[in-house]
């Protein structure tokens, strides 16, 4: 499944496009509802950066591609659902997108996102069960053609010999298999791109080379206790809030929508886009720390 060719693939295009949005009633809608309630899913189950990221990009996609099915505004990511869409409300769509596939990820939140789900159709007027099929349909369909795909995947990592620029685990980290953390993304089939591998970064540089030892000064000069990253880093701090990192994303993109009055359309585009632009790099970083050390490709 690879994005079509009028399909935006930058978060930058993501945000040029917001900052020319004219303005509307400010709301809370379908989209940034769902997406919290994602992301409370995502911390009950400890879920993990890396994986949690992957998790949303299949929320988003199949709320977008059922909101757009309502609209047809944009282009179909994916799925072109066969339920009536004809007065079919976005916001049934949105949620029951999110809620089937939520529910397909994580069972044991069935609870939680069973309550969630009824109050927030409750919450809605007409449309309600049209948007549902609609929702249900593309999530389900989604997921049928994502099957198989990889996701929590048995991907042990391959350990090379130990020796000097050769992958440890980190002091005081969890053994194998708790670390690495999700080798499996390495290997997974990607969203927006071809393959894994079609971005994937160049190996290291030899141990022996100039340019190795300027980046290890520069890593030294930045992590020292003293140094210039942690002045820096104090510096932020003082200034922000710690987040886990798997909302950070998802927090900033969802205050910039609702900054700039964003109704539900712009919304699920918005939201799609901005779950699956990271994840080309994110593929291909995983995938080169798992095929190089730091002597060179593996």
């Amino acid at each position: 499944m690879s994005i079509p060719r009028n399909f935006p693939r930058t978060v930058f295009i993501v945000f040029l496009a917001l900052a020319f949005l004219g303005p509307r009633t400010a709301q809370a809608d379908a989209v940034t509802d769902w997406n919290e309630i994602a992301n409370t899913v995502l911390l009950n189950v400890a879920r993990g950066n890396a994986p949690s990221v992957l998790d949303l990009a299949y929320v988003h996609i199949a709320i977008y591609d059922a909101v757009n099915a309502i609209d047809r505004r944009h282009s179909v990511f994916a799925v072109v659902p066969r339920s009536p869409t004809r007065e079919a409300s976005r916001q049934a769509a949105a949620a029951a997108a999110a809620y089937t596939v939520l529910k397909s990820f994580f069972p044991a939140q069935q609870a939680y996102l069973d309550t969630a789900y009824s109050n927030y159709l409750l919450s809605l007027n007409s449309g309600v069960a049209r948007g549902v099929a609609v929702g249900t349909e593309v999530a389900t369909t989604l997921l049928a053609l994502r099957a198989g795909d990889g996701r929590d995947a048995n991907v042990p990592y391959e350990f090379q010999p130990p020796g000097p620029g050769v992958y440890q685990i980190t002091p005081g980290a969890p053994p194998p298999p708790a670390t690495p953390i999700a080798p499996w993304i390495a290997k997974m089939k990607p969203f927006a791109i071809e393959n894994p591998s079609q971005f994937r970064a160049y190996g290291p540089p030899n141990l022996t080379s100039a340019q190795w030892a300027k980046d290890f000064n520069e890593t030294k000069e930045l992590g020292a206790l003293n140094g210039r990253g942690a002045r820096l880093n104090r510096r932020k701090s003082d200034c922000s809030t710690p987040k886990p990192p798997q909302l950070r994303a998802a927090v900033a993109c969802a205050d910039l929508l609702l900054l700039r009055n964003a109704g539900l359309s712009p919304t699920a585009p918005g939201f799609s886009r901005r779950c699956t632009s990271p994840l080309p790099m994110r593929l291909s970083a995983v995938g080169t720390a798992s095929t190089t050390t730091t002597s060179g490709v593996r």
